[in-house]
């Protein structure tokens, strides 16, 4: 039987979900300088948490990137559920949308 040693021995490493969610923003982002530092993680409950960056994208100021894991415990990995571009309280935003109807004049 031999002894294992720290070089024989295998180390765990943990997944990184912070990464994970920048790789996916790389993959998604037309560009990779599309995708700005991270902003802030936010657990939404159910194992499930919400990573934002910041958007470099022109025309995007005060937007922020969004990508959605789930995290399954059990098997210690992380799956992503969605990732999209979401306005900020910053955004610029075009005018709330009337109906045409309603916009009409007697």
């Amino acid at each position: 039987m031999s002894e294992e040693t720290d070089e024989t021995r295998e180390t765990a490493v943990q997944p990184d979900p912070q990464a994970i969610a920048y790789a996916v923003l790389l993959k998604v982002a037309d560009e990779p300088e599309q995708v700005g530092e991270f902003v802030a993680a936010e657990d939404l409950g159910d194992h499930v948490t919400d990573f934002r960056f910041a958007s470099a994208i022109r025309g995007y100021e005060g937007w922020q990137w969004s990508v959605t894991l789930f995290h399954d415990e059990e098997l210690d990995s992380w799956t992503v559920d969605e990732s999209s571009l979401v306005p900020t309280d910053q955004a610029l935003m075009p005018p709330q949308w009337i109906p045409w109807k309603d916009r009409l004049e007697p």
